[in-house]
């Protein structure tokens, strides 16, 4: 296993994907979120695996993170598991394959669950509201 596969190994829904946004790898959790088995996944971009309301936000979420080099968040729906639809709070940014030198975007929910800080309860009580799941 190479350090990019660490980025995987956490139980929160995660995945590597190339600049353009194709997914590389990603984990069980990412696959569920995304409502399809991993073979499905990879090689496919992951705004077309997405609700078409939020092929855009993927997109720009992927691109944010490329062209400035920075952190970007972005609340987005997954299909999820069945009927359920699953909101998470997405964090992307640009991390190096030190396997190859290829710049590649890891994508990963983050959990809302211990924050201290109190930013993402509106979240979490706007998920609540609309009768969507929160990871």
């Amino acid at each position: 296993m190479d350090a990019s596969d660490a980025l995987l190994r956490s139980a929160d829904p995660s995945a590597l994907l190339n600049l353009d946004g194709a997914i590389r790898s990603l984990n069980a959790a990412m696959a569920s979120n995304l409502g399809r088995p991993p073979n499905q996944c990879v090689g496919r971009n992951i705004g077309d695996l997405l609700p078409a309301s939020q092929r855009i936000p993927a997109e720009s979420l992927v691109a944010h993170a490329t062209t400035t080099g920075t952190v970007a968040m972005r609340v987005l729906e997954f299909p999820g598991p069945g009927h359920a639809s699953v909101v998470c709070l997405i964090e992307a940014r640009e991390v190096k394959d030190p396997a190859g030198g290829e710049q590649l975007v890891w994508i990963h929910s983050l959990y809302a669950g211990n924050d201290l800080s109190g930013l993402l309860i509106p979240f979490r009580l706007a998920a609540k509201a609309a009768n969507l799941g929160l990871c």
